[in-house]
C-alpha cells in the first residue's frame, strides 16, 4: 500500500483534494480518510471514501490555519514516516494576513515576495532532515484561483454563469487570463460571480461542494494541460507521483 498524507489549511482545500483524488483514480483502488486538527488532536472530518485494503491510501488533514500547515507537518513527519507514509504534501494559500502585511497592504501579486515566502518555507523543510518526504505547495494566490481556471465550473451553480456571461457582467476574462497572475484575491472574485445569482461565497463546505461535485477527471486534466494555474499542476503531480 502506498501511503500519502496531505495537510491543508482549511475546509475548501480538504474538499477539493478529496474530490480531485476520487476523480483522478476514477473511484477505484483508493482509500481516503479525512481529519481535522482540533486542539492538536486528529478528529474525524466528513468524509472517508473507499476500501480499507485499497493499494493507495491518502490521509487528508485540515489544519484550520494557513500559517500552521508547515508547523503541523514538521511535528508529525517523523511519526508518519515510521508508519509507512512515503510522502507528506502541504497545501496553503499565499493570500493571508502575513502576505498582506509583508506587501504593505498593496493589493498586488508580488512575485518577488512570493518567491521569498517559498524559499523561506523550503529552508524550514530542509532543516527537518525530511526534505525527501515533504512536498509543499503554495496556491497563488488561493486555491480559488484553480476554480477560476476550470472551464465553465460556475454553470454547476447556475446555467447562466458561463465564462461569456461573467465577462459581460463583471469584466473577468476567464477564457484568456491565468487566474494565478490576474486575481489578487480569487475568493473575492468568486464571491462576485456568485453574487450574479444572489449567492455568497465564504469558503465553507456548502459553497465549495456545488463547485467541485460536477467536476470530472477530464476537467482536471484540461487545466493541467493548458498554460494556467501552474501550482495546480504541481499539486496534482505531487499527489499522484510516489517519489
Amino acid at each position: 500500500m502506498r501511503k500519502i498524507a496531505v495537510f491543508v489549511e482549511g475546509q475548501a482545500e480538504l474538499i477539493l483534494t478529496r474530490e480531485l483524488l476520487k476523480q483522478m483514480f476514477e473511484f477505484q483502488d483508493i482509500r481516503i480518510e479525512c481529519h481535522a486538527l482540533i486542539n492538536d488532536q486528529l478528529n474525524y472530518a466528513p468524509y472517508d471514501f473507499g476500501d480499507k485494503d485499497a493499494p493507495f491510501f491518502y490521509m487528508i488533514v485540515n489544519v484550520g490555519n494557513d500559517n500552521s500547515v508547515l508547523s503541523k507537518i514538521k511535528s508529525r513527519v517523523e511519526g508518519l514516516t515510521q508508519k509507512g507514509f512515503c510522502k507528506v504534501v502541504g497545501l496553503r494559500d499565499v493570500y493571508g494576513d502575513v502576505y498582506k502585511k509583508a506587501n504593505k497592504n498593496q493589493r498586488t501579486i508580488n512575485q518577488e515576495l512570493i518567491k521569498r515566502f517559498i524559499s523561506a518555507n523550503q529552508a524550514e523543510i530542509d532543516a527537518t532532515g525530511h526534505a525527501r518526504e515533504i512536498r509543499f505547495i503554495f496556491a497563488i494566490m488561493e486555491v480559488e484561483a484553480w476554480f477560476l481556471g476550470l472551464r465553465e465550473i460556475f454553470t454547476g451553480i447556475d446555467p447562466c454563469l458561463t465564462w461569456e456571461h461573467i465577462k459581460t457582467q463583471l469584466g473577468y476574462d476567464l477564457e484568456k487570463d491565468d487566474p494565478e497572475t490576474t486575481h489578487y484575491h480569487p475568493a473575492a472574485t468568486i464571491g462576485d460571480i456568485f453574487g450574479l445569482v444572489g449567492r455568497k461565497y465564504d469558503k465553507h463546505g456548502r459553497d465549495v461542494e456545488p463547485l467541485v461535485n460536477p467536476l470530472t477527471k477530464e476537467h482536471y486534466n484540461e487545466l493541467k494541460q493548458i498554460d494556467k494555474c501552474a501550482t495546480f499542476t504541481k499539486f496534482v503531480e505531487e499527489l499522484l507521483l510516489a517519489e
